[in-house]
């Protein structure tokens, strides 16, 4: 079958060699995924996403939601330490693995502290690379489509007031 369902609409896949090819030949060298997941319903094309970026060398970015996820909602906000390690080292596996996605956009309640989800996971995740010698990164898109006053997502004690308190908290506590 080469539809897939999105919100109701069939699409055609574009997990597809020659799809890959064309990212390849085009100069794009990586991939940031924000819809498949590393578990559940998407296991198995996130795992033909990466073997196909392999053959083409492209980096892939991909959550997984069995080890973090950065959700709105605080309760969708969770990093499972007891798995981590061994869920990141199936997707290590992968040559085209180029680092855990997280969050796009994401607001200062979600990385300010060191017990937030974006810090947790980005220091096992840092933890993990050091302890077996591989290159991991974390991405967060840290542009927001946010006004300023949101930057914060309503939290108070954040510290971020403005842009640059924005980024500046960031690198403090997720690197």
């Amino acid at each position: 079958n080469d539809l897939v369902t999105r919100s109701g609409e069939y699409l055609p896949t574009l997990i597809r060699d020659d799809i890959f090819k064309l990212l390849a030949n085009s100069g794009i060298n990586y991939i940031v995924e924000n819809v498949q997941n590393y578990s559940g319903e998407s296991l198995a094309a996130s795992q033909e996403i990466l073997r196909l970026a392999s053959k083409y060398n492209l980096n892939y970015f991909i959550g997984n939601a069995d080890i973090a996820l950065v959700g709105d909602a605080a309760e969708d906000r969770y990093v499972n330490e007891g798995v981590f390690a061994a869920k990141l080292a199936e997707m290590v596996q992968y040559e085209s693995f180029g680092g855990l996605y997280l969050r796009d956009e994401p607001t200062a309640d979600m990385f300010v502290g060191a017990d937030s989800p974006m810090a947790k996971a980005t220091s096992l995740v840092k933890e993990y690379a050091q302890e077996n010698d591989v290159g991991l990164n974390i991405f967060g898109n840290l542009f927001p489509n946010l006004g300023e006053d949101t930057l914060t997502g309503g939290a108070s004690g954040t510290g971020v007031t403005d842009w640059n308190s924005y980024i500046q908290k960031y690198i403090d506590y997720v690197g």
